[in-house]
């Protein structure tokens, strides 16, 4: 719950928005919300190659808010541009995550790795008198490939142009795909023989003595990025 105070002092601007002036106003305002989740589980075990076992774990969630219309100084809040909005909002969230993990066997030890994990999102307004559903928003990532980030992210409308809802064949609006590449080599530095913090050391060295070169570590990345916006319905 929210509870909001007002005090104006008396102005050509308030007095022509018919505003009482040199008093107190007050305005409350609340919100509300509950939401639930899980995790459900699935296992396979294929022993093949070194793999000894794979799981997905589905998360799925759903959410419920509302906040009733509240019209009780609303001028107040309109005009200062302090307060909760007073329109009435009631909608709900439901999404759903993927996650696919493998075991596998590495020198004889167990290791666990996340292969992939795709995830998605909705909502639905009651209060709109159309197009009540959300876009579709998904997203695609492999998140356990060595030095290189995959991602990618999908936009659906469930609606035709028309105004139909399409629920098993929505439109692709948008779409987005990104990866990187981060990695390291080493670049030798000096002579053979040579350490430049040794001021002791003067000339080549002697026979069978091992060379000495330093080494310096570079790092470097790169990225790309492709997206793509289709026809939106109107």
């Amino acid at each position: 719950a929210y509870d909001n105070w007002y005090y104006l002092p008396y102005s050509d601007q308030a007095d022509s928005a018919h505003l009482q002036t040199n008093g107190l106003k007050s305005r409350q305002t609340w919100t509300s919300s509950v939401s639930l989740s899980t995790q459900l589980f699935g296992m396979v075990a294929p022993n093949i190659f070194s793999v000894v076992g794979l799981r997905h774990v589905l998360s799925p969630s759903v959410s419920f808010g509302y906040q009733p219309k509240i019209t009780r100084n609303q001028q107040y809040s309109s005009f200062t541009g302090v307060g909760g909005s007073g329109y009435e909002s009631k909608n709900v969230s439901l999404s759903v995550g993927n996650q696919l993990q493998m075991k596998y066997l590495r020198d004889g030890k167990e290791k666990k790795a996340d292969l992939l994990k795709y995830n998605f999102s909705a909502s639905y307004d009651f209060v709109r008198t159309q197009r009540r559903w959300s876009n579709l928003n998904s997203n695609l990532s492999s998140p356990n490939i060595k030095n290189l980030t995959l991602e990618m992210s999908f936009v659906h409308d469930f609606y035709a142009s028309d105004g139909r809802l399409r629920w098993w064949n929505p439109t692709l609006k948008t779409i987005s795909i990104s990866s990187g590449y981060r990695g390291s080599f080493k670049i030798p530095v000096g002579l053979p023989g040579f350490n430049e913090t040794d001021t002791t050391r003067i000339g080549v060295p002697s026979v069978g003595e091992a060379p000495s070169i330093d080494a310096k570590i570079v790092r470097f990345g790169i990225s790309q990025r492709y997206s793509e916006t289709r026809g939106i319905s109107p």
